[in-house]
């Protein structure tokens, strides 16, 4: 079912922050713009993939540009936190976490890479046909790009209510949930079983 599998791969996000070392270049950034920077990472290498795996179980199991580019985006960016994650980045300053924090996110970058993995295997072995399906998509992406866009446009507008609200808006809700969630992984959230039991006995 997606609902539940969709709640679990976003419950993975809970205590999901990084845990940069001191000698991590990330750590470093500080100020009023250079310390966004470690938050621009983790919106991008953590939330972000969570949201578009969970997004992409609700989307149809075939060649249309919506679930296309969804699954495009999820690989892309799960790959790239796999490797920023444990270290193999290129371009970017290597993550220095620490070890137990680039395992935990090791395996869910590697989970949410698995759901475009799923959309491409569903898609070239489902119904007849798909393959000439995302043949004619991706030569209409070179050719017409304006009806292409257009169609995306169309099938971002139906995932909202009634098909009521621009696609512009529902791009903007996802950036509103990616900000979210990232308050929600980077809150100092106390855990119960941190918690000294003589303070337990003492509340």
């Amino acid at each position: 079912m997606p609902l539940p599998l969709a709640i679990l791969g976003l419950a993975l996000l809970w205590r999901a922050a990084p845990q940069w070392r001191a000698s991590s270049w990330w750590s470093g950034c500080t100020g009023v713009l250079g310390g966004q920077l470690p938050a621009l990472a983790t919106c991008t290498l953590v939330v972000l993939p969570a949201i578009l795996s969970a997004w992409l179980l609700w989307l149809p199991r075939a060649c249309n540009p919506l679930s296309f580019v969804v699954a495009l985006l999820c690989a892309l960016l799960s790959a790239a936190a796999l490797l920023f994650w444990s270290g193999a980045l290129p371009l970017l300053p290597r993550a220095d976490v620490e070890d137990q924090c680039a395992r935990s996110a090791v395996r869910r970058s590697t989970l949410y890479l698995l759901h475009p993995l799923y959309y491409a295997f569903a898609v070239a072995y489902g119904e007849p046909g798909s393959s000439d399906t995302c043949t004619k998509l991706w030569e209409q992406a070179g050719a017409d790009r304006e009806t292409l866009l257009a169609t995306l446009s169309a099938e971002l507008a139906a995932q909202t209510p009634q098909g009521m609200v621009r696609d512009k808006d529902l791009v903007l809700q996802a950036c509103v949930a990616v900000l979210c969630l990232y308050a929600v992984v980077s809150a100092e959230l106390p855990v119960l079983a941190t918690v000294p039991l003589a303070k337990l006995k003492a509340s």
